[in-house]
């Protein structure tokens, strides 16, 4: 989950080989392409527009290609296939884009996880098109613990502007669940992010804990982990004992995308594994309408931290 590739600018000759590339991305998948560096999109599309045609000066390439290819590297920043890579480090000396490429992947770095190139090469996680091969999504084994579910989240934290967690165990005053929470919260915290939701059966937690004591966690876990008093921050406790509509899953997602904890947000014991994977649309679609939207028959009681 949370896979982060760079493809090097001069590797697609063709919009074929874009898009191609480009749908094994997004949040739909666990993975994502790093636009590395800052000047990818345009360098993408100069040595594209060399390609088409077979013509050698883009100056005599027609509007039409060089739309096309815009439009392409535009929808796919859109849609979060492509994400910002200005923040990795990126200084130009001469050197070939594959230089500063592998500093950035295993074993020299952690930036990336793996790079497509236009050329062969004998490093590790160094792929061409042709040689890529990958599972349609990106789901792992995890372990149960604060930082690894920090890592997975990283990314579409970064890139949602409303967060919801939905966990009926979920309950902020039990430490397994506190420590988790607040180790995404950190990173909520350096986001855009301005509303964050989270729902758990009242039942459950209420079963040891008053509503007090559950907003006044809440408003701890904001003071500790950072959270701007300008993000909205809620803990909403769901009857569904009579409703059509019922909290089993676990998941944080947004309307960007999803993520799927088999077993909810818990610290487990050391060498726990769990099961985490990326929301897919039929999945996430039904998600929003009911949390996001409003769209179900539940009953809610809302405490604002």
């Amino acid at each position: 989950m949370n896979e982060i590739y760079a493809a090097e600018p001069t590797c697609f000759r063709n919009l074929r080989e874009l898009n191609g590339l480009l749908k094994q991305f997004g949040p739909y998948t666990g993975r994502y392409l790093s636009a590395y560096p800052s000047s990818w999109s345009e360098m993408v599309k100069k040595n594209m527009l060399k390609h088409v045609g077979n013509v050698v000066l883009a100056a005599e390439v027609g509007p039409v290609q060089e739309l096309g290819i815009r439009v392409v590297l535009q929808r796919a920043l859109e849609e979060h296939r492509v994400i910002a890579g200005d923040q990795l480090p990126y200084v130009w000396n001469g050197k070939p884009w594959l230089a500063h490429a592998l500093k950035l992947i295993p074993p020299s770095g952690r930036d990336l996880d793996a790079i497509v190139t236009a050329e062969e090469s004998v490093e590790e996680n160094v792929f061409t098109l042709d040689s890529l091969d990958i599972p349609p999504v990106a789901d792992e084994m995890m372990g149960a613990q604060p930082r690894e579910f920090a890592r997975v989240v990283k990314t579409l934290v970064s890139i949602s502007k409303e967060l919801v967690f939905v966990d009926p165990y979920a309950n902020p005053c039990k430490d397994d669940v506190y420590i988790v929470l607040n180790e995404i919260f950190k990173l909520i915290a350096r986001s855009s992010c301005t509303s964050v939701v989270l729902y758990a059966r009242e039942s459950e937690l209420l079963k040891n804990h008053t509503r007090s004591e559950l907003q006044a966690k809440m408003a701890v876990l904001r003071r500790e982990s950072g959270v701007s008093i300008r993000c909205n921050l809620e803990l909403r406790l769901v009857n569904d004992k009579m409703s059509k509509d019922r909290i089993h899953a676990r998941y944080l997602f947004s309307q960007k995308g999803g993520i799927s904890f088999e077993q909810g947000f818990q610290r487990l014991g050391s060498g726990k594994m769990i099961p985490v994977r990326p929301m897919t649309k039929p999945i996430l679609t039904p998600a929003i309408r009911c949390f996001i939207n409003s769209g179900h028959d539940m009953k809610i009681e809302t405490l604002s931290a």
